[in-house]
């Protein structure tokens, strides 16, 4: 309120200045009709302009500058929470294998994966099973393999639904195999900006676990391809 008081007390003097006052000029007519109106007409633009130089976050959250877009929600933002740790690959195997480590199989990527994906693109995931000596393998019998998406921040979960309670992986995120493992379009629903450190972890789980080793592809950014649109749209715009 007093910065606001302020605003206006400056906004009538660098007018009366403009019409031809001095600041040390005293206005014993200030109070007439006129220089009432004045003050009125700074006072209600003003006011509005004071009240949207600010814009509060989602609950609980303190009071910030207002970003560009009207529809801008402020998220919290996870890494500042110093309490958080990231996942290790041998953590997240041990989670999986309840402490047995000596599989005689493991899973070899064919190729080096995309770490940066865009939502609701189809992407896909190869990997051989070898052995200890790095020899491909044929099992017997097929076994059921599954991509996971964990948090990359302990303690381990498991994400499951996106903020829509929708399912996060689409397209073939499980498949039953013997030799090549291949998981052939594979969808991601939701970015990953919400996520401790702005990414997901993407783990390939093999149903017998004491068999194959699950294998921990590494850190997934999820980016959302609407953003990239809406500024080529607007750059077009502003060219026209």
């Amino acid at each position: 309120m007093k910065e606001s008081k302020g605003c206006l007390s400056n906004a009538l003097e660098e007018t009366r200045k403009f019409l031809g006052y001095s600041s040390n000029e005293i206005h014993e007519e200030s109070s007439n009709e006129s220089d009432l109106l004045l003050e009125k007409s700074i006072s209600q633009y003003l006011a509005p302009r004071f009240e949207s130089e600010h814009s509060y976050s989602l609950p609980g959250l303190v009071k910030m500058p207002k970003k560009e877009s009207e529809n801008y929600i402020e998220m919290p933002n996870p890494c500042k929470n110093k309490n958080l740790v990231l996942l290790k690959n041998e953590e997240i195997i041990n989670y999986f294998c309840h402490g047995f480590l000596n599989q005689p199989y493991s899973l070899s990527l064919l190729e080096e994966p995309d770490h940066v994906v865009y939502k609701n693109k189809t992407f896909s995931l190869k990997a051989d099973i070898v052995d200890a000596l790095n020899n491909k393998i044929i099992l017997k019998q097929p076994l059921l393999f599954t991509v996971l998406l964990l948090k990359a921040a302990n303690p381990i979960q498991i994400v499951e639904l996106t903020k829509f309670k929708e399912k996060i992986i689409t397209g073939t995120a499980i498949c039953e195999i013997n030799n090549t493992v291949y998981f052939k379009k594979l969808i991601i629903k939701e970015v990953s900006s919400y996520q401790p450190f702005g990414i997901f972890t993407l783990v390939i789980l093999p149903d017998d676990v004491k068999l194959i080793k699950p294998l921990v592809v590494g850190s997934l950014k999820v980016k959302s391809r609407k953003s990239k649109l809406w500024k080529l749209k607007k750059k077009f715009k502003s060219n026209e």
